[in-house]
């Protein structure tokens, strides 16, 4: 039986190259980082991973408090807020999808040619007397992008040579 030599933890750790290091911690990266994901997941139309994406960048831009993200959705997202109670969004979407993956009974999510345009469209389905609740998902991720937009200009000239 041959006794094998005990590494220390700290001559296994690997050097990272701080040019290469994504530092979420800092808001220039985070943020952009949030707006590239969104875009690329809406190019490919991956609906239901970008907006549980774009729900868990709202929960982070809210500080994971439920009563700012709230606000963060009434001031944002205003016109689907005109049409979906912040109160009823946050139960039937945000907590439907990432707790459980899926949305509550009667809620949607919809392309912009399915919901005629409007952030929000009620919906039936053939053969069925029910209305659903369609949220236009891609205005959804372009109010997203915009509102990262806006953070990413916030913090100055500096954020330009960011990756």
């Amino acid at each position: 039986m041959t006794a094998t030599k005990s590494v220390s933890p700290k001559a296994a750790l690997r050097s990272l190259d701080p040019g290469r290091f994504m530092a979420l911690g800092d808001p220039r990266v985070a943020y952009r980082s949030m707006r590239e994901m969104v875009k690329h997941l809406h190019e490919r139309k991956m609906y239901v991973g970008m907006f549980m994406v774009i729900l868990c960048i709202l929960e982070a831009l809210a500080g994971g408090n439920k009563r700012r993200f709230l606000r963060l959705l009434t001031k944002e997202f205003s016109e689907v807020c005109a049409s979906i109670a912040p109160a009823d969004f946050y139960k039937n979407y945000r907590n439907a999808l990432v707790h459980e993956f899926q949305f509550r009974e009667y809620y949607a999510i919809l392309e912009d040619d399915e919901a005629e345009g409007k952030p929000v469209r009620l919906c039936h389905l053939p053969g069925s007397s029910a209305v659903i609740t369609g949220l236009n998902v891609d205005h959804f991720a372009l109010k997203t992008v915009a509102l990262l937009d806006r953070r990413i200009a916030s913090l100055g000239k500096d954020t330009a040579a960011l990756p």
